[in-house]
């Protein structure tokens, strides 16, 4: 169902309750609607729907979405919620797109999503992101423009992160926390990273290359693209997006 920029009425609202309609509803695009502070109740009734997208709207608070329990997409970039605003989501959710909103941290309900496998919390005003390590299935991992100035090794545990964006930040070649650089060597070492892109930040590339692990990852890259030749497939020649 795309209802997106339409701003829709009780009545609207009201026909997703219908018994038949509550059971067929696997997507539904609600986004556009800036008077929308809250997602509407009869929203969460929705217990077959598998993908949610609630962009562009004026959510200020996310409550319990639990009982949601097929969602695998959801969507909620450029709302105006806060670390402290945003309730339990279902632990089905595989994608979730929250960027543009106001975090300072990420929200704890966040760190509880196991199946997650592509997470963005770009455009935010994060300047820490400790807790991550228990993202376990993370995949895909979009930090853009916010406010870090290190990266935590606690990353180096996400064994299957294959993508980091950090792209716009405050990166720079010490660590402010810590002794030694801002990316630990975990990161480079630990996990399946195969892409960074760090575009933006006050780094070097000849910083970077200075850094301990980065070999490995080098290793680990080209290896990937040789593959993607022996099979004609797209490379991405630029590094750490620079």
């Amino acid at each position: 169902i795309a209802l997106q920029d339409f701003k829709p009425t009780a009545m609207v609202w009201g026909q997703l309750t219908d018994p038949v309609k509550v059971q067929k509803v696997r997507n539904l695009d609600i986004s556009g609607n800036p008077q929308l502070k809250t997602i509407p109740l009869e929203v969460h009734g929705l217990v077959n729907m598998k993908s949610l997208n609630v962009a562009r709207c004026s959510i200020q608070r996310l409550h319990n979405l639990e009982m949601l329990s097929r969602l695998t997409v959801l969507r909620l970039d450029r709302n105006d919620l806060e670390e402290t605003t945003v309730g339990a989501l279902p632990p089905s959710i595989t994608l979730l797109s929250i960027r543009d909103n106001h975090f300072r941290s990420i929200p704890p309900s966040i760190f509880l999503l196991e199946r997650l496998v592509f997470l963005d919390l770009s455009g935010n005003r994060l300047d820490q992101i400790d807790g991550v390590e228990s993202l376990r299935a993370l995949q895909e991992f979009l930090l853009d423009d916010n406010n870090l100035r290190e990266l935590p090794a606690a990353i180096g545990d996400l064994a299957n992160l294959q993508f980091l964006s950090v792209k716009n930040n405050q990166l720079t070649a010490q660590a402010v926390s810590r002794d030694g650089q801002s990316i630990p060597v975990t990161v480079f070492e630990n996990s399946s990273l195969e892409r960074l892109d760090l575009a933006g930040n006050p780094l070097r590339q000849k910083e970077i290359m200075s850094f301990d692990g980065v070999s490995v990852f080098l290793a680990r890259r080209k290896a990937n693209k040789d593959k993607l030749i022996q099979g004609g497939g797209m490379l991405d020649n630029s590094l750490f997006g620079l």
